[in-house]
């Protein structure tokens, strides 16, 4: 009994120290710039701030809150398995402490980022024609072509689910850093940059989903993508920000961290707990850019319809996104240059 108390004691004062460290990290990912990378890049999947075009500039400022119920209710069942954990090893008080210590820790850094950062919700602009409702308050991470693995990122993106030489189709690495505009700085694009990652693979068999002709919404109304062999490459969806502002892109690979959660991509669940504060969404440096986003942020997202997708930069290679428009990226670079 006495152990126990000691445990829970001791647990309580770690709980506090780092889930306060945890808030204050948070914050400063998304109020500061890019001097937070070299102090944080290897707890916080954070990757610098980015200037932010003149499409977004209208952005409201940032107020953070932290709600308390919802977190609350997320880090007590963590203490207790932690407790429960503990008492029911057989081990030396001391390393008992330190294994309880060590598992809370991992549970706290998986907490879904939107828990810890509350934010109001944007207007209902665009995505008219979609499918389905708005997936509200979704955390979201930016990944690219050729991203190399990492602890935040297990699997390399030289290859997509759908593309086993991603990169080369692409044609090249997409630099989140070295920009031009919504392009790559040092090519110009074979597809479209402005692409997305959620976490289901209609290629992989799994007898306990429904049949793809009932889960995914557009399978029997459009056709696939020229040279496709997945009914969700190259879909297209819309991203929204706190202010409102919409991004289109199209989905082209499986991510993160899990491949058959449809629940959550075509149904109500939200997304699991994961290292990257629960994400459930991967950008491409053009979307982050186009919304003004940091490396670790929040969103809103829909499926829309092809022929619903309005005119942007999105559409500089065509509503397939396999086909290069000249006048629309010149015009585009245009733009980039008056600025």
């Amino acid at each position: 009994m006495r152990i126990c108390k000691k445990v829970f004691f001791a647990l309580t004062v770690i709980c506090s120290r780092v889930f306060a460290s945890r808030m204050v990290r948070h914050f400063m990912a998304v109020r500061m710039t890019g001097a937070l990378k070299g102090a944080l890049e290897d707890k916080l999947p954070y990757r610098g701030h980015h200037p932010i075009p003149r499409s977004a500039r209208d952005r409201r400022p940032y107020r953070p809150r932290y709600p308390v119920t919802p977190i609350l209710r997320y880090l007590l069942p963590a203490l207790a398995l932690c407790l429960q954990e503990a008492g029911a090893a057989d081990m030396e008080p001391e390393a008992a402490l330190r294994s309880a210590e060590n598992r809370l820790i991992q549970r706290l850094w998986q907490m879904p980022f939107y828990l810890t950062t509350a934010r109001p919700r944007g207007s209902p602009e665009g995505a008219q024609g979609g499918y389905g409702p708005w997936r509200e308050q979704v955390v979201a991470t930016v990944f690219w072509v050729g991203e190399p693995a990492s602890l935040r990122n297990p699997v390399s993106n030289k290859a997509s689910a759908w593309d086993p030489v991603w990169r080369q189709t692409f044609g090249g690495v997409d630099d989140p850093k070295e920009r031009v505009g919504m392009f790559p700085a040092r090519f110009l694009p074979r597809r479209n940059p402005f692409y997305v990652a959620l976490p289901f693979n209609d290629r992989v068999d799994d007898p306990n989903r429904p049949p793809l002709n009932q889960l995914v919404p557009w399978s029997v109304r459009e056709p696939l993508r020229p040279g496709a062999d997945s009914v969700c490459q190259g879909a297209w969806i819309a991203v929204r920000n706190a202010a409102g502002i919409s991004c289109y892109a199209q989905w082209e690979d499986v991510g993160p961290f899990a491949t058959d959660h449809w629940q959550y991509v075509f149904g109500q669940e939200r997304p699991r707990p994961n290292r990257n504060g629960g994400a459930g969404i991967d950008l491409s440096p053009s979307v982050r850019d186009y919304l003004g986003l940091n490396g670790l942020d929040v969103v809103d997202w829909k499926f829309v319809r092809k022929e619903a997708v309005p005119p942007g930069p999105w559409l500089c290679y065509g509503r397939d996104g396999t086909t290069l428009n000249v006048p629309l990226v010149v015009s585009a670079l245009r733009d980039v240059l008056r600025q």
